[in-house]
């Protein structure tokens, strides 16, 4: 296994956030966040981090997925493509948005590279590129939902 802070984990970063502002898989983060999270009391302990190394990855993490989720639609939208692989048609009908702002939403997620599209006559179709994203927001909604219960 990798050190988390290694070289080779930015690396692997930059190979999939190219130029053109598209994330290839949520495979290789999730594996990456897998490594970290074995290692996470070494990491927490660690006194030695690399802090601008740590930087330049939150800055692309942000600055291409972040960015994705930062309205809530578009979230809603990965949960019922997660569900089941959608047109665009469907999506616009269960969201009660016009088609023309559920396309505009679903062009960010396909440029960040959460979905996949594939034409199918006059029509688009949307799939997840990678399930692991609803298993990440599904665990950021548990974390809320324990901080919301600790508050009671």
């Amino acid at each position: 296994m990798e050190n988390c802070g290694s070289e080779s984990f930015l690396g692997s970063a930059r190979k999939y956030f190219t130029k053109s502002c598209r994330f290839q898989t949520w495979g290789v983060l999730y594996i990456r966040l897998s490594e970290c999270t074995n290692n996470r009391k070494k990491i927490m302990t660690n006194t030695e981090l690399n802090i601008p190394q740590l930087k330049e990855e939150i800055d692309l993490l942000h600055g291409q997925i972040c960015y994705a989720l930062r309205e809530p639609v578009r979230i809603m939208m990965l949960y019922l493509i997660g569900e089941q692989d959608r047109y665009v048609n469907e999506i616009a009908e269960l969201l009660e948005l016009p088609q023309s702002t559920t396309s505009r939403h679903l062009a960010v997620l396909r440029e960040r590279g959460l979905v996949n599209t594939e034409r199918r006559g006059t029509s688009v179709f949307y799939t997840l590129s990678n399930p692991h994203i609803i298993f990440i927001l599904d665990e950021m909604r548990k974390m809320m939902k324990q901080e919301s219960d600790n508050e009671k």
